[in-house]
């Protein structure tokens, strides 16, 4: 029993070009706290704050194009990296912003009114039976 179109090398050649053409509009969407929300004209949307769940995506993605050593990928993969532990962390609480402004203020941080904190532990954190490395329970916080 063949693959039929999934194993045919005409699929192969469609994935590639798929994967280049989207990791090459994807670049668009960089912005200089991570990646932003991008419109139909192709260009990112100030309408639309930098989210965290989209930056994260993205610095998959790249990283993924990094990996399969498609040119340039590595840069924005990195600006990702770069974003979700600069502008995107939240300092004070120890998590993230879900969203914050496209542009950085003094300190480096997003600015704007999107600025709202995520979740302060991660998820491997409150899993049942997680302890720190020194055998700890993490701190519950309200």
């Amino acid at each position: 029993m063949g693959l039929g179109w999934f194993g045919a090398p005409e699929h192969k050649r469609w994935l590639a070009y798929e994967t280049h053409a989207l990791l090459h509009y994807a670049r668009a969407a960089q912005v200089p706290t991570g990646f932003g929300w991008i419109g139909r004209d192709g260009e990112v949307d100030p309408t639309h704050p930098v989210e965290l769940w989209v930056t994260g995506r993205m610095t998959f993605a790249f990283s993924l194009g990094a990996l399969m050593g498609i040119p340039g990928c590595r840069r924005y993969a990195d600006h990702g990296v770069r974003a979700l532990n600069g502008p995107l962390r939240d300092p004070v609480n120890g998590g993230w912003y879900s969203a914050i402004g496209p542009e950085p203020d003094a300190e480096g941080q997003g600015v704007g009114g999107w600025r709202r904190p995520q979740g302060v532990l991660p998820a491997r954190l409150r899993a049942p039976g997680c302890r720190h490395r020194d055998g700890r329970r993490p701190a519950r916080r309200p």
